[in-house]
Protein backbone atom coordinates (compact mmCIF):
# COMPACT_ATOMS: atom_id res chain seq x y z
CA UNK A 1 0.00 0.00 0.00
CA UNK A 2 2.80 2.46 0.28
CA UNK A 3 4.48 1.83 -2.27
CA UNK A 4 1.10 2.71 -4.48
CA UNK A 5 1.03 5.60 -2.09
CA UNK A 6 4.57 6.50 -3.19
CA UNK A 7 3.64 5.62 -6.74
CA UNK A 8 0.42 8.18 -6.90
CA UNK A 9 2.12 10.51 -5.25
CA UNK A 10 5.04 11.11 -7.82
CA UNK A 11 2.00 10.69 -10.55
CA UNK A 12 0.37 13.55 -8.27
CA UNK A 13 3.47 15.80 -8.38
CA UNK A 14 3.44 15.32 -11.97
CA UNK A 15 0.12 16.40 -13.29
CA UNK A 16 0.35 19.33 -10.92
CA UNK A 17 3.37 20.16 -12.63
CA UNK A 18 2.72 19.56 -15.98
CA UNK A 19 2.00 22.62 -18.64
CA UNK A 20 1.48 24.92 -15.76
CA UNK A 21 1.89 27.78 -17.58
CA UNK A 22 -0.17 26.56 -20.81
CA UNK A 23 -3.00 26.18 -19.54
CA UNK A 24 -5.45 29.35 -20.37
CA UNK A 25 -4.88 31.77 -17.56
CA UNK A 26 -9.15 32.52 -17.10
CA UNK A 27 -10.22 35.56 -16.31
CA UNK A 28 -10.56 34.74 -12.36
CA UNK A 29 -6.75 34.31 -12.41
CA UNK A 30 -6.07 37.59 -14.48
CA UNK A 31 -8.00 39.10 -11.32
CA UNK A 32 -5.74 37.91 -9.00
CA UNK A 33 -3.01 39.09 -10.78
CA UNK A 34 -4.30 42.55 -11.14
CA UNK A 35 -4.92 42.82 -7.93
CA UNK A 36 -1.83 41.56 -6.60
CA UNK A 37 0.12 44.30 -8.28
CA UNK A 38 -2.39 47.01 -6.87
CA UNK A 39 -4.58 47.55 -9.59
CA UNK A 40 -8.48 47.41 -9.84
CA UNK A 41 -10.45 45.96 -12.81
CA UNK A 42 -11.96 49.68 -12.81
CA UNK A 43 -8.77 50.85 -13.04
CA UNK A 44 -7.02 48.94 -15.38
CA UNK A 45 -10.85 49.27 -17.79
CA UNK A 46 -10.12 53.20 -17.63
CA UNK A 47 -6.58 52.31 -18.82
CA UNK A 48 -7.13 50.22 -21.66
CA UNK A 49 -10.42 51.01 -22.57
CA UNK A 50 -9.75 54.38 -24.73
CA UNK A 51 -9.85 52.96 -28.56
CA UNK A 52 -6.01 53.87 -28.48
CA UNK A 53 -4.05 50.47 -30.24
CA UNK A 54 -2.20 48.43 -27.52
CA UNK A 55 0.01 45.53 -27.33
CA UNK A 56 0.18 42.57 -25.55
CA UNK A 57 2.90 44.30 -23.08
CA UNK A 58 0.71 47.06 -22.59
CA UNK A 59 -2.45 44.76 -21.32
CA UNK A 60 0.19 42.44 -19.11
CA UNK A 61 1.52 45.61 -17.66
CA UNK A 62 -0.96 44.97 -15.16
CA UNK A 63 -0.45 41.61 -14.03
CA UNK A 64 3.03 42.63 -12.96
CA UNK A 65 4.57 43.86 -9.69
CA UNK A 66 6.04 47.34 -9.83
CA UNK A 67 7.52 49.60 -7.38
CA UNK A 68 4.84 52.58 -7.97
CA UNK A 69 2.07 49.75 -6.61
CA UNK A 70 3.36 49.00 -2.86
CA UNK A 71 1.38 46.97 -0.23
CA UNK A 72 -0.80 49.85 0.16
CA UNK A 73 -2.18 49.58 -3.14
CA UNK A 74 -2.58 45.75 -3.10
CA UNK A 75 -5.13 46.39 -0.10
CA UNK A 76 -7.00 49.29 -1.83
CA UNK A 77 -7.44 47.13 -4.37
CA UNK A 78 -8.93 44.11 -2.58
CA UNK A 79 -11.65 46.50 -0.37
CA UNK A 80 -12.80 46.94 -4.12
CA UNK A 81 -13.41 43.00 -4.64
CA UNK A 82 -14.96 42.43 -0.61
CA UNK A 83 -16.49 39.19 -2.06
CA UNK A 84 -13.06 37.64 -1.84
CA UNK A 85 -11.51 37.43 1.49
CA UNK A 86 -7.72 39.10 1.03
CA UNK A 87 -5.30 36.58 3.01
CA UNK A 88 -4.43 34.45 -0.13
CA UNK A 89 -4.30 37.47 -2.28
CA UNK A 90 -1.61 38.99 0.57
CA UNK A 91 0.59 35.69 0.88
CA UNK A 92 0.40 35.52 -3.37
CA UNK A 93 2.15 39.01 -3.55
CA UNK A 94 4.73 38.23 -0.65
CA UNK A 95 4.56 34.72 -3.40
CA UNK A 96 5.24 37.54 -6.35
CA UNK A 97 7.87 39.44 -4.56
CA UNK A 98 10.56 36.33 -4.47
CA UNK A 99 9.29 34.44 -7.48
CA UNK A 100 8.13 37.10 -10.01
CA UNK A 101 4.82 37.22 -11.11
CA UNK A 102 5.01 34.84 -14.44
CA UNK A 103 1.76 32.49 -14.91
CA UNK A 104 4.37 29.62 -13.80
CA UNK A 105 5.17 31.82 -10.49
CA UNK A 106 2.05 32.55 -9.52
CA UNK A 107 0.55 28.98 -9.80
CA UNK A 108 3.23 27.35 -8.02
CA UNK A 109 2.61 29.01 -5.39
CA UNK A 110 -1.16 26.71 -5.31
CA UNK A 111 1.00 23.85 -5.97
CA UNK A 112 2.96 23.63 -2.93
CA UNK A 113 -0.38 24.62 -0.84
CA UNK A 114 -1.73 21.33 -2.23
CA UNK A 115 1.20 19.33 -1.73
CA UNK A 116 1.03 21.01 1.76
CA UNK A 117 -2.70 19.27 1.81
CA UNK A 118 -1.43 15.96 1.95
CA UNK A 119 0.02 15.34 5.23
CA UNK A 120 -2.61 17.33 6.89
CA UNK A 121 -5.26 15.10 5.35
CA UNK A 122 -3.46 12.22 6.77
CA UNK A 123 -3.19 13.48 10.49
CA UNK A 124 -6.88 14.36 10.61
CA UNK A 125 -7.75 11.03 8.74
CA UNK A 126 -5.93 9.15 11.51
CA UNK A 127 -7.30 12.16 14.27
CA UNK A 128 -10.88 10.83 13.48
CA UNK A 129 -10.31 6.73 12.01
CA UNK A 130 -7.26 5.16 14.17
CA UNK A 131 -6.66 4.35 17.47
CA UNK A 132 -5.62 6.52 19.73
CA UNK A 133 -2.85 4.47 21.42
CA UNK A 134 -1.96 1.40 18.91
CA UNK A 135 -0.84 -1.03 20.64
CA UNK A 136 -0.90 -3.96 18.61
CA UNK A 137 0.81 -4.77 14.88
CA UNK A 138 -2.95 -4.42 13.22
CA UNK A 139 -3.38 -0.78 14.86
CA UNK A 140 0.00 0.33 13.36
CA UNK A 141 -0.91 -1.08 10.01
CA UNK A 142 -4.44 0.42 10.33
CA UNK A 143 -2.41 3.60 10.41
CA UNK A 144 -0.03 2.97 7.20
CA UNK A 145 -3.34 2.38 5.43
CA UNK A 146 -5.14 5.19 6.54
CA UNK A 147 -1.78 7.25 5.66
CA UNK A 148 -1.38 5.79 2.10
CA UNK A 149 -5.14 6.26 1.30
CA UNK A 150 -4.90 10.11 2.45
CA UNK A 151 -2.50 10.57 0.17
CA UNK A 152 -3.14 8.56 -2.59
CA UNK A 153 -6.71 9.42 -2.95
CA UNK A 154 -5.99 13.02 -2.27
CA UNK A 155 -2.91 12.89 -4.83
CA UNK A 156 -4.80 12.32 -8.56
CA UNK A 157 -8.35 13.37 -7.25
CA UNK A 158 -8.97 15.32 -10.98
CA UNK A 159 -10.68 18.00 -9.14
CA UNK A 160 -7.47 18.84 -6.76
CA UNK A 161 -5.21 18.29 -9.30
CA UNK A 162 -7.26 21.28 -11.25
CA UNK A 163 -7.37 23.84 -8.68
CA UNK A 164 -3.44 23.06 -7.61
CA UNK A 165 -3.17 24.14 -10.81
CA UNK A 166 -4.95 28.10 -10.25
CA UNK A 167 -4.01 31.09 -8.94
CA UNK A 168 -6.65 31.45 -6.41
CA UNK A 169 -7.43 30.84 -3.09
CA UNK A 170 -8.80 27.10 -3.24
CA UNK A 171 -5.54 25.38 -2.26
CA UNK A 172 -5.14 27.49 1.07
CA UNK A 173 -8.65 26.92 1.83
CA UNK A 174 -7.99 23.07 1.97
CA UNK A 175 -5.05 23.32 3.77
CA UNK A 176 -6.92 25.83 6.02
CA UNK A 177 -10.36 23.79 6.08
CA UNK A 178 -8.10 20.43 7.38
CA UNK A 179 -6.77 21.77 9.75
CA UNK A 180 -9.29 23.73 10.89
CA UNK A 181 -11.48 20.24 11.33
CA UNK A 182 -8.51 18.65 12.93
CA UNK A 183 -8.28 21.14 15.68
CA UNK A 184 -11.58 21.20 16.78
CA UNK A 185 -11.33 17.36 16.33
CA UNK A 186 -8.73 17.46 19.13
CA UNK A 187 -10.39 20.52 21.08
CA UNK A 188 -13.96 18.41 21.49
CA UNK A 189 -12.23 15.20 22.45
CA UNK A 190 -9.70 16.94 24.64
CA UNK A 191 -10.80 20.11 25.68
CA UNK A 192 -7.10 20.85 25.83
CA UNK A 193 -6.93 24.50 25.64
CA UNK A 194 -3.83 24.18 23.26
CA UNK A 195 -6.24 22.83 20.51
CA UNK A 196 -8.98 25.63 21.13
CA UNK A 197 -6.20 28.11 20.71
CA UNK A 198 -5.37 26.38 17.26
CA UNK A 199 -8.83 26.06 16.20
CA UNK A 200 -9.71 29.88 16.99
CA UNK A 201 -6.49 30.99 15.04
CA UNK A 202 -7.21 28.06 12.22
CA UNK A 203 -11.02 29.37 12.09
CA UNK A 204 -10.22 33.21 11.93
CA UNK A 205 -7.33 32.14 8.83
CA UNK A 206 -10.33 30.24 7.26
CA UNK A 207 -12.62 32.90 7.13
CA UNK A 208 -9.92 35.31 6.10
CA UNK A 209 -9.63 32.76 3.09
CA UNK A 210 -13.09 32.22 2.22
CA UNK A 211 -16.55 34.20 3.45
CA UNK A 212 -17.91 30.42 2.81
CA UNK A 213 -16.18 29.47 5.79
CA UNK A 214 -19.12 30.95 7.53
CA UNK A 215 -21.30 27.75 6.33
CA UNK A 216 -18.39 25.46 7.66
CA UNK A 217 -18.35 27.17 11.16
CA UNK A 218 -22.26 26.64 10.80
CA UNK A 219 -21.96 23.14 10.61
CA UNK A 220 -19.27 22.98 12.92
CA UNK A 221 -21.62 25.01 15.79
CA UNK A 222 -24.16 22.21 14.77
CA UNK A 223 -21.80 19.25 15.59
CA UNK A 224 -20.52 20.66 18.94
CA UNK A 225 -24.23 21.15 19.93
CA UNK A 226 -25.20 18.02 19.37
CA UNK A 227 -21.98 16.16 20.92
CA UNK A 228 -22.54 18.06 24.18
CA UNK A 229 -26.36 17.11 23.63
CA UNK A 230 -27.43 21.12 23.52
CA UNK A 231 -26.07 20.86 27.32
CA UNK A 232 -23.79 24.37 28.07
CA UNK A 233 -20.97 22.52 29.23
CA UNK A 234 -17.29 23.29 29.76
CA UNK A 235 -16.68 22.25 26.28
CA UNK A 236 -19.99 24.27 24.59
CA UNK A 237 -18.06 27.31 26.53
CA UNK A 238 -14.52 27.05 24.89
CA UNK A 239 -16.21 26.50 21.55
CA UNK A 240 -18.06 29.92 22.19
CA UNK A 241 -15.49 31.43 23.18
CA UNK A 242 -12.69 30.38 20.07
CA UNK A 243 -15.51 31.36 17.97
CA UNK A 244 -16.11 34.22 19.30
CA UNK A 245 -12.22 35.45 19.44
CA UNK A 246 -12.23 34.08 15.85
CA UNK A 247 -14.97 36.04 14.40
CA UNK A 248 -13.99 38.98 16.66
CA UNK A 249 -10.54 38.86 14.55
CA UNK A 250 -12.66 38.58 11.57
CA UNK A 251 -14.98 42.05 11.75
CA UNK A 252 -12.61 44.02 10.20
CA UNK A 253 -13.24 42.41 6.63
CA UNK A 254 -16.75 42.24 7.67
CA UNK A 255 -17.10 45.76 8.24
CA UNK A 256 -15.61 46.45 4.35
CA UNK A 257 -18.03 43.92 2.80
CA UNK A 258 -20.88 45.78 4.50
CA UNK A 259 -19.42 48.60 3.79
CA UNK A 260 -19.10 47.54 -0.19
CA UNK A 261 -22.16 45.50 -0.32
CA UNK A 262 -23.35 47.39 -3.16
CA UNK A 263 -19.72 46.26 -4.98
CA UNK A 264 -20.12 42.77 -3.91
CA UNK A 265 -23.41 42.66 -5.58
CA UNK A 266 -21.92 44.12 -8.85
CA UNK A 267 -19.19 42.03 -8.66
CA UNK A 268 -21.16 38.67 -8.09
CA UNK A 269 -23.84 38.98 -11.25
CA UNK A 270 -23.42 35.71 -12.80
CA UNK A 271 -24.43 33.76 -9.41
CA UNK A 272 -27.92 35.26 -10.13
CA UNK A 273 -27.97 33.99 -13.96
CA UNK A 274 -31.67 31.32 -13.47
CA UNK A 275 -31.20 27.83 -14.81
CA UNK A 276 -34.25 25.45 -14.49
CA UNK A 277 -34.31 22.27 -12.25
CA UNK A 278 -32.87 19.75 -14.52
CA UNK A 279 -29.88 21.53 -15.17
CA UNK A 280 -29.45 22.46 -11.75
CA UNK A 281 -29.41 19.08 -10.94
CA UNK A 282 -27.13 17.18 -13.31
CA UNK A 283 -24.92 19.76 -12.03
CA UNK A 284 -24.88 18.96 -8.68
CA UNK A 285 -24.39 15.59 -9.72
CA UNK A 286 -21.80 16.50 -12.03
CA UNK A 287 -20.17 18.50 -8.82
CA UNK A 288 -20.19 15.23 -6.84
CA UNK A 289 -18.85 12.90 -9.79
CA UNK A 290 -15.31 15.45 -10.58
CA UNK A 291 -14.09 14.25 -7.58
CA UNK A 292 -12.91 10.72 -9.11
CA UNK A 293 -14.02 10.87 -12.70
CA UNK A 294 -13.65 14.39 -15.13
CA UNK A 295 -13.58 13.99 -19.02
CA UNK A 296 -14.54 16.06 -21.71
CA UNK A 297 -18.45 15.80 -22.51
CA UNK A 298 -18.89 13.90 -25.61
CA UNK A 299 -22.50 14.10 -27.15
CA UNK A 300 -21.37 12.39 -30.20
CA UNK A 301 -21.27 9.54 -30.78
CA UNK A 302 -23.90 8.96 -28.53
CA UNK A 303 -23.07 5.67 -26.79
CA UNK A 304 -19.53 7.68 -25.31
CA UNK A 305 -22.16 9.95 -23.88
CA UNK A 306 -23.98 7.28 -22.29
CA UNK A 307 -20.82 5.73 -21.09
CA UNK A 308 -19.70 8.90 -19.50
CA UNK A 309 -22.95 9.40 -17.92
CA UNK A 310 -23.45 5.87 -16.13
CA UNK A 311 -19.28 6.26 -15.35
CA UNK A 312 -20.38 9.98 -13.44
CA UNK A 313 -23.18 7.62 -11.95
CA UNK A 314 -21.45 4.96 -10.62
CA UNK A 315 -19.22 7.49 -9.06
CA UNK A 316 -21.61 9.06 -7.27
CA UNK A 317 -23.73 6.01 -6.40
CA UNK A 318 -20.22 4.63 -4.41
CA UNK A 319 -19.90 7.80 -3.16
CA UNK A 320 -23.12 7.71 -1.50
CA UNK A 321 -22.54 3.99 -0.06
CA UNK A 322 -19.14 5.35 1.11
CA UNK A 323 -21.13 7.84 3.25
CA UNK A 324 -23.62 5.42 4.14
CA UNK A 325 -20.90 3.07 5.51
CA UNK A 326 -19.22 5.86 7.10
CA UNK A 327 -22.70 6.78 9.27
CA UNK A 328 -23.24 2.99 10.07
CA UNK A 329 -19.98 1.96 11.30
CA UNK A 330 -18.94 5.17 13.00
CA UNK A 331 -18.85 6.31 16.70
CA UNK A 332 -21.27 9.42 16.55
CA UNK A 333 -18.39 11.61 17.07
CA UNK A 334 -16.89 10.60 14.11
CA UNK A 335 -19.52 10.56 11.31
CA UNK A 336 -21.13 13.67 12.70
CA UNK A 337 -17.91 15.74 12.26
CA UNK A 338 -17.77 14.21 8.69
CA UNK A 339 -21.24 14.78 8.02
CA UNK A 340 -21.47 18.44 8.87
CA UNK A 341 -18.20 18.91 5.89
CA UNK A 342 -20.47 17.07 3.64
CA UNK A 343 -23.63 18.54 3.64
CA UNK A 344 -23.83 22.04 5.00
CA UNK A 345 -22.54 23.77 2.58
CA UNK A 346 -23.97 21.99 -0.52
CA UNK A 347 -27.37 22.09 1.16
CA UNK A 348 -27.40 26.20 2.07
CA UNK A 349 -25.96 26.74 -1.50
CA UNK A 350 -28.85 24.64 -3.08
CA UNK A 351 -31.36 26.03 -0.52
CA UNK A 352 -30.54 29.39 -1.84
CA UNK A 353 -30.73 28.93 -5.77
CA UNK A 354 -33.92 27.19 -5.46
CA UNK A 355 -35.50 30.14 -3.05
CA UNK A 356 -34.28 32.56 -4.59
CA UNK A 357 -33.69 31.72 -8.64
CA UNK A 358 -29.76 31.80 -8.52
CA UNK A 359 -27.09 29.48 -9.80
CA UNK A 360 -24.06 29.63 -7.40
CA UNK A 361 -24.43 26.51 -6.16
CA UNK A 362 -23.00 25.27 -9.68
CA UNK A 363 -19.71 26.42 -8.90
CA UNK A 364 -18.10 23.09 -8.05
CA UNK A 365 -15.77 25.45 -6.67
CA UNK A 366 -17.67 26.02 -3.74
CA UNK A 367 -18.70 22.80 -2.86
CA UNK A 368 -14.60 21.93 -1.64
CA UNK A 369 -15.88 21.69 2.05
CA UNK A 370 -17.83 18.93 0.56
CA UNK A 371 -15.42 17.52 -1.73
CA UNK A 372 -13.06 16.98 1.31
CA UNK A 373 -15.44 15.42 3.55
CA UNK A 374 -16.37 12.53 1.12
CA UNK A 375 -12.50 11.87 0.50
CA UNK A 376 -12.67 11.29 4.32
CA UNK A 377 -15.65 9.02 4.15
CA UNK A 378 -13.62 6.77 1.25
CA UNK A 379 -10.66 6.87 3.55
CA UNK A 380 -12.44 5.44 5.81
CA UNK A 381 -14.50 3.13 3.68
CA UNK A 382 -11.29 1.28 2.09
CA UNK A 383 -9.30 0.85 5.47
CA UNK A 384 -12.37 -0.36 7.22
CA UNK A 385 -12.63 -3.08 4.03
CA UNK A 386 -8.93 -3.41 3.46
CA UNK A 387 -8.53 -4.61 7.09
CA UNK A 388 -10.47 -8.12 6.84
CA UNK A 389 -9.21 -11.16 4.51
CA UNK A 390 -12.34 -11.89 3.57
CA UNK A 391 -12.78 -8.84 1.53
CA UNK A 392 -9.25 -7.10 0.84
CA UNK A 393 -8.61 -8.71 -2.71
CA UNK A 394 -12.48 -7.15 -3.90
CA UNK A 395 -11.88 -3.80 -2.15
CA UNK A 396 -8.52 -3.57 -3.34
CA UNK A 397 -9.68 -4.08 -7.10
CA UNK A 398 -12.05 -0.98 -6.15
CA UNK A 399 -9.61 0.76 -5.24
CA UNK A 400 -7.83 0.17 -8.38
CA UNK A 401 -10.46 0.73 -10.36
CA UNK A 402 -11.03 4.37 -8.62
CA UNK A 403 -7.21 5.27 -8.67
CA UNK A 404 -7.47 5.17 -12.69
CA UNK A 405 -10.64 6.65 -13.34
CA UNK A 406 -8.74 9.03 -11.80
CA UNK A 407 -5.77 8.87 -13.61
CA UNK A 408 -7.53 8.78 -16.66
CA UNK A 409 -9.14 11.95 -15.85
CA UNK A 410 -5.75 13.90 -14.55
CA UNK A 411 -4.36 12.25 -18.29
CA UNK A 412 -7.26 14.18 -20.19
CA UNK A 413 -6.76 16.87 -18.12
CA UNK A 414 -3.14 17.20 -19.27
CA UNK A 415 -4.68 18.63 -22.99
CA UNK A 416 -7.75 20.19 -22.21
CA UNK A 417 -8.62 22.00 -18.78
CA UNK A 418 -12.20 21.25 -17.11
CA UNK A 419 -15.31 23.13 -18.00
CA UNK A 420 -16.01 23.89 -14.87
CA UNK A 421 -12.78 25.21 -13.72
CA UNK A 422 -12.01 27.59 -16.97
CA UNK A 423 -15.40 28.27 -18.02
CA UNK A 424 -15.64 30.49 -21.16
CA UNK A 425 -11.86 30.68 -21.07
CA UNK A 426 -11.26 27.49 -22.71
CA UNK A 427 -11.89 28.98 -25.64
CA UNK A 428 -8.90 31.00 -25.85
CA UNK A 429 -6.61 28.53 -27.62
CA UNK A 430 -9.10 28.12 -30.88
CA UNK A 431 -9.31 31.55 -30.77
CA UNK A 432 -6.03 32.67 -30.76
CA UNK A 433 -5.11 29.89 -33.07
CA UNK A 434 -7.14 32.11 -35.30
CA UNK A 435 -5.58 35.43 -34.99
CA UNK A 436 -2.05 33.62 -34.49
CA UNK A 437 -2.77 32.66 -38.29
CA UNK A 438 -3.76 36.38 -39.79
CA UNK A 439 -1.48 38.92 -40.62
CA UNK A 440 -1.03 41.63 -38.15
CA UNK A 441 -4.25 41.26 -37.00
CA UNK A 442 -6.37 43.84 -35.06
CA UNK A 443 -8.49 42.73 -32.38
CA UNK A 444 -11.51 45.41 -31.14
CA UNK A 445 -13.22 44.63 -28.08
CA UNK A 446 -15.82 46.82 -25.80
CA UNK A 447 -15.19 47.65 -22.43
CA UNK A 448 -16.98 44.86 -20.65
CA UNK A 449 -14.49 42.59 -22.18
CA UNK A 450 -11.32 43.89 -20.87
CA UNK A 451 -10.15 41.05 -18.63
CA UNK A 452 -11.31 38.26 -21.17
CA UNK A 453 -9.00 39.82 -23.57
CA UNK A 454 -6.12 40.10 -21.06
CA UNK A 455 -6.90 36.32 -20.21
CA UNK A 456 -6.42 35.70 -23.87
CA UNK A 457 -3.48 37.90 -24.55
CA UNK A 458 -1.40 34.48 -22.90
CA UNK A 459 -1.93 32.54 -26.21
CA UNK A 460 -1.16 35.02 -28.82
CA UNK A 461 2.06 36.15 -30.60
CA UNK A 462 3.04 40.04 -30.80
CA UNK A 463 2.10 40.99 -33.85
CA UNK A 464 -1.69 40.81 -32.32
CA UNK A 465 -2.86 44.46 -31.62
CA UNK A 466 -5.55 45.63 -29.15
CA UNK A 467 -8.56 48.07 -29.62
CA UNK A 468 -10.34 48.09 -26.68
CA UNK A 469 -13.54 50.43 -27.11
CA UNK A 470 -14.87 53.18 -24.21
CA UNK A 471 -18.01 52.84 -23.03
CA UNK A 472 -19.35 56.16 -25.13
CA UNK A 473 -16.51 55.43 -27.62
CA UNK A 474 -17.23 55.09 -31.83
CA UNK A 475 -16.21 52.25 -33.81
CA UNK A 476 -12.76 53.01 -35.44
CA UNK A 477 -12.78 53.29 -39.23
CA UNK A 478 -11.65 49.80 -40.94
CA UNK A 479 -8.90 50.77 -43.34
CA UNK A 480 -7.10 47.86 -42.64
CA UNK A 481 -7.16 44.29 -43.63
CA UNK A 482 -7.08 41.34 -40.63
CA UNK A 483 -9.96 43.12 -38.50
CA UNK A 484 -11.75 41.15 -35.82
CA UNK A 485 -14.17 41.47 -33.28
CA UNK A 486 -14.06 39.52 -29.91
CA UNK A 487 -17.22 38.37 -28.90
CA UNK A 488 -19.20 41.42 -29.44
CA UNK A 489 -22.53 42.39 -27.82
CA UNK A 490 -25.73 42.12 -30.13
CA UNK A 491 -25.89 45.99 -30.02
CA UNK A 492 -22.11 46.09 -31.27
CA UNK A 493 -22.75 43.24 -34.11
CA UNK A 494 -25.57 45.54 -35.03
CA UNK A 495 -23.80 48.87 -35.04
CA UNK A 496 -21.17 46.87 -37.43
CA UNK A 497 -23.90 45.52 -39.61
CA UNK A 498 -25.63 48.77 -40.32
CA UNK A 499 -22.07 49.50 -41.96
CA UNK A 500 -22.10 49.56 -45.68
CA UNK A 501 -18.69 49.11 -46.55
CA UNK A 502 -18.09 46.28 -44.11
CA UNK A 503 -19.00 42.42 -44.10
CA UNK A 504 -19.10 40.91 -40.82
CA UNK A 505 -18.25 36.91 -40.81
CA UNK A 506 -18.27 34.35 -37.54
CA UNK A 507 -14.95 32.53 -37.44
CA UNK A 508 -15.73 30.81 -34.10
CA UNK A 509 -18.30 30.64 -32.14
CA UNK A 510 -19.15 27.28 -30.34
CA UNK A 511 -21.93 25.40 -29.34
CA UNK A 512 -23.35 26.17 -25.83
CA UNK A 513 -24.62 22.86 -23.39
CA UNK A 514 -26.86 25.40 -21.92
CA UNK A 515 -28.11 28.72 -23.29
CA UNK A 516 -27.35 30.31 -20.26
CA UNK A 517 -23.41 28.86 -20.81
CA UNK A 518 -21.12 31.67 -21.07
CA UNK A 519 -18.75 31.22 -24.11
CA UNK A 520 -16.31 33.53 -26.39
CA UNK A 521 -16.89 34.17 -30.03
CA UNK A 522 -14.57 35.71 -32.59
CA UNK A 523 -15.83 37.67 -35.64
CA UNK A 524 -14.05 38.49 -38.81
CA UNK A 525 -14.47 42.57 -40.42
CA UNK A 526 -13.85 42.48 -44.25
CA UNK A 527 -13.56 45.74 -45.63
CA UNK A 528 -14.45 46.04 -48.86
CA UNK A 529 -12.25 48.20 -50.34
CA UNK A 530 -9.31 45.62 -48.56
CA UNK A 531 -8.24 42.72 -51.15
CA UNK A 532 -5.30 41.33 -49.28
CA UNK A 533 -7.03 38.21 -47.01
CA UNK A 534 -5.26 35.61 -45.37
CA UNK A 535 -7.15 32.43 -45.91
CA UNK A 536 -7.62 31.07 -41.99
CA UNK A 537 -8.21 27.36 -41.07
CA UNK A 538 -10.66 27.57 -38.56
CA UNK A 539 -10.29 25.28 -35.49
CA UNK A 540 -12.93 22.63 -34.57
CA UNK A 541 -14.93 24.03 -31.71
CA UNK A 542 -14.68 22.79 -28.21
Amino acid sequence: MRQLALLLLVLGIFFRLCDLGDRPYWVDEVATSIRVAGYTKQQVIEQLADGQLHSIADLQHYQRLNVNQGWGKTLQALVQSPEHAPLYFLLARLWSQCFGSSVVAMRSFSVLLSLIALPVMAALSRALFAPEKPRSLSSWTMNGTINALSVALLSVSPFFVAYAQEARPYSLWIVVLLVMHWTLLKAVRTDDRLYWIGHSISTALALYTSLLSGLVILGHSGYVAMMQRWRFGCVFQHYILTLTLAIGAFVPWLVIVVQQWDTLQDNTTWTRGALGRSPLLAIWLYNLAVLYFDVPVVLSPLWIGFIEVLTALAIVSFIGGAIYWLCRKTARWQWLLVMSLIVTTPACLIATDLLTGSQISTAARYWLPAHVGIQLAMIYLFTDRLSLKTTKSRWHGLLIVIIAISCISCGFQLYQSPKYQKSRNLHNQPIATILNQADRPLLIAESSQTLDVISLSYDLQSAVQFQILANSGALPSFKQCNIFVFNPSRSLLEEIQANSEVTLTVQYQPTRLVPTEMALSLWSIQSHRCHSVTKIAIPSQL
